[in-house]
């Protein structure tokens, strides 16, 4: 009688005397029925006992047949392995696409982290992987769009650190807060405004973000940010969605902050827009002239002039300095004397 003419009972009775997963191996090999019938406890076996990674070498050569018979044997997809990590966060370290989606597939649990405290869904928004599609798949199932890992990073704040917009979106759309702050205190839409992310920073608008949020420690607006940064398109975007034109940062106005900085563009713009000079005098008495005269900046200086300005270049601040000792004092001398010319 042929090993594979034998009945399932007695050839359960033949395996239960191997001792050794290496003497099953071989009959398995000899035997077709005996491959069947133990498939499942191999790979329970490799998993459990020998410490072997089918499942891994699976995922690495995208074999979809060994894949599926891990899975069928019963094996858990989420489990932790033997290298502290769950499948389906190595898969995307290892910015793999196809793995990712197989173990996601057969019912990767996604409400997991890593050490960092990442979950998928930060994985996703990550700057070495950045998938939109997987990012609406996680949110679609369930996964937290204001998670935070131990650095009090949201996949809102990795996904524009990243600068993609389609991902903020998305988040966005999933009930991303756009308000929580990292470990420095900043909101999302204040480092965009830093980055130069116009349109992310459309998007955040949009969904609500607050264009006159102040920075907790100093007191700086987005807007503010936008003038130091030498955004004009992004100071518009802001002005249009109701930020406030007479918030201070450091007593600074955001027109004395222009003047300060030298931006004409940025001060012809708001002048052109209906900003009042004479309610941008601070409580040390700098006036828009002041500010434009540290600047050493002629462009400023008259596009100041130019919208009935010129009394207050002999405006004293509350040290008694008017503007032209103050373009003195920085030695902005051309500037100091026109100013003198224009007294006289």
């Amino acid at each position: 009688m042929s090993l594979d003419t034998l009945p399932t009972e007695l050839r359960l009775q033949i395996i239960a005397q191997l001792s050794q997963v290496s003497h099953i191996n071989s009959l398995c090999q000899v035997d077709r029925g005996y491959y069947n019938l133990l498939i499942n406890h191999l790979y329970t076996v490799d998993e459990l006992t020998l410490q072997k990674d089918a499942l891994r070498w699976a995922l690495t050569h995208q074999n979809a047949g060994t894949l599926r018979r891990w899975h069928e044997a019963g094996l858990d997809i989420s489990r932790m392995r033997r290298n502290n990590t769950r499948p389906l966060l190595e898969a995307m370290k290892a910015g793999s696409d196809w793995a990712t989606w197989q173990i996601l597939r057969l019912g990767a649990e996604i409400h997991i982290t890593d050490k960092q405290g990442q979950t998928p869904l930060h994985l996703a928004c990550a700057k070495d992987f950045q998938r939109p599609d997987l990012v609406r798949y996680l949110l679609a199932h369930g996964a937290n769009p204001s998670a935070t890992t131990r650095a009090k990073d949201t996949p809102l704040l990795m996904a524009i650190r990243c600068g993609n917009a389609e991902i903020v979106e998305a988040l966005l759309e999933g009930g991303a807060d756009h308000a929580a702050q990292d470990r420095m205190g900043c909101a999302p839409l204040h480092q965009v405004i830093e980055n130069g992310q116009v349109e992310i920073a459309r998007l955040l608008l949009q969904h609500g973000a607050n264009p006159s949020l102040p920075r907790p420690q100093t007191g700086e607006t987005p807007l503010h940010t936008a003038i130091l940064t030498g955004s004009l398109d992004m100071a518009k975007l802001l002005v249009d969605s109701g930020a406030d034109l007479a918030a201070e940062y450091n007593d600074f106005t955001p027109l004395l902050l222009a003047c300060q900085d030298g931006s004409v563009d940025m001060v012809r713009w708001m002048l052109r827009n209906g900003v009042d000079i004479q309610r941008n005098i601070n409580k040390r008495g700098l006036t828009p002239l002041h500010a434009a005269a540290m600047s050493g900046s002629d462009e400023v200086v008259k596009a100041l002039l130019q919208h009935q300005a010129p009394h207050m270049l002999t405006i004293e601040d509350q040290d008694g300095n008017t503007p032209v000792t103050v373009a003195a004092r920085y030695k902005h001398d051309s500037l100091a004397r026109m100013m003198v010319q224009l007294v006289n």
